[in-house]
């Protein structure tokens, strides 16, 4: 089965957790200081009453307020890098990149306007435009923190911890209590192979944020890569301390006894998790996981179904449960909407249209498994593994001199064993 890479960055924790360093939807977004509005104006005002609306949840509201503030300050920025944020919450990025755009030429030395530029950018997956918005803050402004945590989190997505750790370090020479900050650096670090340093930075923002489980469950984890299991789990019970009802650090606990060795005992409290939570579609497909890795597929599939019910935008558990559906030569109607779904919700994965593909053969239809591979070779051009399927496939097309050639180019990147032989079986046999 193909699993997407998890990678964690600093600025995805602070968005999504609950704890003392998350930020609110707004801090990603609209700035609420440094108005270039007067700050008694009326625009500021309607600023202001749009800000506490999005707090609150009043969309609607939010963007009458914006709207207000833009037609009495037509020459401020804010109230359009606000109306941007928005349209990225109503599913139109083209409409918020023009509004951000907007902004960026009435005001193109606002630190803030650039810096929310470049998160637009960072979270439409367009890294290097992000970089140099985030960079451009950092010149107009060499102190401002945000632009540094910014063009940290941007190196760590683009695989360069090594420097996202120079900028955590400048970020916490100006503010040694971060506790973001500190966390941020123990991505990079732990990133960096830096396990020991990582350790301290996430025991610091653990001390910083006593009330944030996060920097504990990532220590947890740089523990357990290092093979510390019962550190690890004493990390993760401390954060289970602190977040008892969070299903994800129980399950995080489950897996972390099946890598300790102990499988029953992982499987037994994923149960108690289950159980507990029925009705969690994130504990079912967690679950699911476990199981294929004790060896259970039968159980496996009965938890990505699930999990699938409840609901169905994890692309990873649509994944495996279109590849164990493949696998188990059951049900591939609904193997085939499960593999879609994936590759829309994350069409850079290469993993998921190769599922996609071999769901296509499973089903008989060779040209769409063909073309479903070629595009996950477009994403990952460099995987044997995804050349030698492919070049079965073209083999059971019947069109020999392709798949002569991407089983030749399969075993010249570096084919493992397992399939190695089959690979040099089918290029020996003779050809109809």
């Amino acid at each position: 089965m193909k699993q997407a890479p998890f990678i964690v960055t600093a600025s995805m924790v602070m968005f999504l957790t609950t704890g003392q360093m998350a930020h609110s939807a707004v801090s990603e977004s609209a700035p609420s200081v440094d108005l270039t509005m007067k700050e008694e104006s009326p625009a500021a005002a309607e600023f202001r009453a749009g800000i506490q609306k999005l707090v609150n949840g009043d969309i609607k509201g939010a963007e009458s307020s914006f709207r207000k503030a833009n037609q009495l300050a037509p020459k401020s920025p804010e109230p359009l890098v606000a109306l941007a944020d928005i349209e990225v919450r109503k599913g139109n990025p083209a409409a918020a990149e023009s509004m951000l755009q907007q902004a960026l030429q009435l005001a193109p030395n606002n630190v803030a306007v650039h810096v929310a530029l470049g998160r637009f950018y960072r979270n439409q997956g367009d890294l290097n435009r992000a970089k140099a918005e985030f960079e451009a803050a950092k010149r107009l402004s060499p102190a401002s923190t945000p632009a540094q945590m910014e063009l940290a989190d941007v190196y760590l997505r683009m695989g360069d911890p090594s420097r996202a750790v120079l900028e955590y370090e400048r970020v916490l020479k100006v503010r040694p209590n971060d506790p973001a900050a500190q966390f941020g650096l123990g991505v990079a670090l732990a990133g960096d192979k830096r396990a020991d340093e990582a350790a301290a930075a996430f025991e610091k923002s653990a001390r910083l944020a006593p009330k944030d489980p996060e920097p504990l469950r990532m220590l947890s984890r740089v523990e357990a890569e290092r093979k510390r299991f019962p550190e690890a789990l004493a990390a993760l019970d401390r954060a289970i301390k602190i977040a008892p009802k969070s299903t994800a650090l129980q399950m995080d606990r489950a897996s972390l006894l099946l890598a300790s060795g102990d499988s029953k005992g992982a499987i037994t409290a994923a149960l108690a998790v289950v159980k507990a939570n029925p009705r969690d579609a994130g504990a079912h497909g967690r679950l699911g996981n476990l199981l294929v890795a004790t060896g259970d597929n039968p159980g496996a599939r009965q938890a990505y179904a699930r999990s699938l019910e409840l609901s169905q935008t994890d692309a990873q558990i649509l994944n495996n449960a279109a590849w164990l559906e493949v696998e188990a030569k059951g049900d591939l109607a609904k193997a085939l909407g499960w593999a879609r779904r994936a590759t829309e919700l994350q069409p850079k994965e290469a993993g998921y249209f190769d599922t996609l593909a071999w769901v296509e053969r499973a089903r008989g239809d060779l040209p769409k498994a063909e073309a479903a591979l070629n595009q996950a070779l477009a994403l990952a051009p460099k995987s044997a593994v995804l050349h030698y399927r492919l070049g079965i496939v073209q083999s059971e097309r019947g069109v020999a001199a392709k798949a002569t050639e991407s089983l030749q180019k399969a075993l010249a990147i570096g084919l493992p064993a397992r399939y190695a032989d089959d690979a040099k079986q089918r290029l020996a046999a003779p050809k109809k």
